[in-house]
């Protein structure tokens, strides 16, 4: 093994040589193709000099999320003109043949893989979205890249938008279109890579300050566009605050999600180059896009900014620094900027916990958390979960060894710097224990406790300061009564539902339509919930009860009545 490794490394190393970056600037043009006024393909031209030792490798859309790596299945009619000879080594990769640094340029069409508007299960695969009306994308499922090695995300690039003057378009792309419009800036190959574009008639752009929402279908929300990018433009204004750093234009881009039944809420998101995507059920509230607004920008910094994800052993080994960190630092943001009351925050959390308490997965290693990370919804949670938990144990263990003159935060922002000295040699995960131990905080025990070994964690009672208590107590397990897969399965018709169970006492019966229902306290069955039921006579009425099931479950619970103050968090 060790033998294939190291000629799997020397022919990484020759391809590198072999196969440089293009010379000089890489062009994007993206139009639309429309069939009758409506919209049937995505056209993206490509135009660049090639590699000066006259063969070049071109990477075609690889995809994103838990669609691995075949975005290369939706690339139609490609071709390739300049080239003398296209060898195909695998389907998502072309080595191109042409005189040194010859003008080449690459063309295909992005077509639908889908005839329907997006489902939340299909939410997470991130395929390019082309309806009739609008489309969404995010770059690395749609631009195909000419480069062979890494190194090569740093060859500069130019994007322009090709479209009709009545067709909107919105991407964090439009500010690299180089000399070509004032204002903008050379961009990169990474640059295309995270970007987003989305657009049609359907779109609807609101501007607040440096901060653009781009959002589809603004009519069926019930929050509109202009008070949207206000509420973000606050958001992403607290978190640059945080690092020291200016404003800047910056796009979130917003579509919605076709969720199974009303039993239903969805909020998805990841974050951009200069912005970050967003498909979201439309019943989402503020309280919902405020943790997701916040969460997504917060990856602007964690990890690219503080070492990286790194891919070395499982995919995602580190997500619960990337991710579990960010979710802290969440909800540290949004109370501390007034965005979120500490109530609010602190039904954040407590939300987190019960789901923790429940959950089948949180004493899963490291590696097999996350080598479920698309596949088991458990699974990835856990790593947000544990991240978030260890992030308050330690900023509470930096306030109390320092008297509170150090905290978290100052080793967030040291690591920052430390990333930069660090370079490429080390990843965010593994950087933060080294800048950790400057401070005095030796994180190593836990992480082989809690993060590698998946033992459950326990958060300490003062984990959140004099303002917020953290106890213990027993409460009843969520269950309402029904087959919830069965019922959602049945877009929202009861189905399976026992007798003398929470919801058959307060009156719901088998065959009924849930047509609405309260989102308040997920998982908490001491909530008590409302149900708004149609009957099959057509009658509709609202049905409250709390969703005590039969069996116990200990959990943990965050209190700021006694105090309520941002500084709790």
């Amino acid at each position: 093994m060790r033998a294939l490794l190291a000629a799997a490394a020397l022919w990484l190393g020759c391809a590198a040589a072999a196969f440089a970056a293009p010379a000089q600037i890489v062009d994007y043009r993206l139009s639309p193709e429309l069939k009758n006024g409506r919209l049937t393909a995505l056209a993206i031209r490509i135009s660049f000099r090639g590699a000066g030792s006259g063969r070049t490798v071109l990477a075609l859309p690889e995809g994103y999320g838990s669609a691995g790596k075949d975005g290369w299945r939706a690339v139609h009619d490609l071709k390739i003109d300049g080239a003398t000879s296209v060898e195909t080594p695998e389907p998502g990769r072309r080595v191109i043949a042409a005189r040194p640094a010859a003008a080449l340029v690459v063309s295909y069409r992005v077509v639908p893989t889908q005839d329907h508007d997006p489902k939340m299960e299909e939410i997470e695969e991130y395929r390019p979205i082309i309806r009739p009306t609008w489309f969404e994308a995010v770059g690395s499922s749609l631009f195909a890249r000419p480069f062979a090695d890494d190194d090569s995300e740093a060859t500069p690039v130019r994007f322009d938008w090709a479209g009709p003057a009545d067709m909107p378009f919105a991407s964090d792309l439009e500010a690299v279109a180089g000399e070509r419009r004032p204002g903008t800036k050379r961009g990169t190959l990474r640059d295309i890579r995270t970007g987003v574009v989305i657009g049609g008639r359907d779109l609807t752009v609101a501007h607040s300050g440096a901060v653009r929402l781009a959002m589809i279908h603004a009519d069926v929300f019930s929050l509109p566009p202009a008070t949207l990018a206000e509420f973000a433009g606050r958001i992403l204004h607290a978190e640059r605050a945080f690092w020291g750093d200016p404003d800047a234009p910056f796009l979130v881009t917003m579509a919605p999600v076709i969720t199974p039944s009303p039993l239903s809420k969805f909020v998805n998101g990841t974050g951009r180059s200069a912005g970050f995507a967003t498909l979201v059920s439309t019943n989402v509230t503020l309280t919902d896009l405020a943790a997701l607004f916040a969460h997504e920008n917060f990856h602007t910094w964690n990890s690219p900014q503080l070492g990286g994800q790194g891919y070395e052993g499982p995919r995602g080994a580190g997500l619960w620094f990337s991710e579990g960190f960010t979710d802290f630092y969440t909800r540290r943001l949004l109370a501390r900027s007034g965005v979120l009351a500490p109530e609010a925050v602190a039904d954040i959390w407590n939300n987190m916990l019960i789901a923790y308490a429940a959950s089948p997965a949180r004493t899963l290693t490291n590696d097999e958390a996350a080598d479920g990370f698309w596949t088991n919804p458990f699974a990835q949670k856990a790593l947000y979960q544990r991240g978030a938990m260890l992030a308050a144990i330690w900023d509470a263990r930096l306030r109390a060894q320092s008297g509170g003159r150090v905290s978290l935060d100052d080793v967030m922002r040291a690591q920052r710097k430390a990333a930069v000295e660090a370079g490429r040699s080390t990843t965010a995960a593994k950087l933060f224990p080294v800048v950790a131990a400057r401070f005095g905080l030796d994180v190593q025990a836990d992480l082989d406790r809690y993060v590698d070994r998946g033992e459950p964690i326990e958060l300490p009672a003062d984990v959140f300061g004099p303002c917020a208590r953290v106890s213990w107590r027993e409460q009843a397990t969520f269950d309402r009564g029904w087959d919830t897969k069965a019922t959602s399965a049945a877009g929202g018709v009861v189905t399976g539902l026992r007798e003398g169970s929470p919801a058959w006492r307060a009156g719901i019966r088998d065959g009924m339509r849930i047509v609405g229902r309260s989102f308040d306290h997920p998982d908490d069955s001491t909530v008590e919930q409302m149900i708004r039921v149609r009957t099959t006579d057509g009658a509709e009425r609202e049905v409250r009860f709390k969703p005590e099931g039969e069996g116990q479950l200990k959990v943990q619970h965050v209190d700021v009545a006694a105090c309520a103050t941002a500084a709790s968090f």
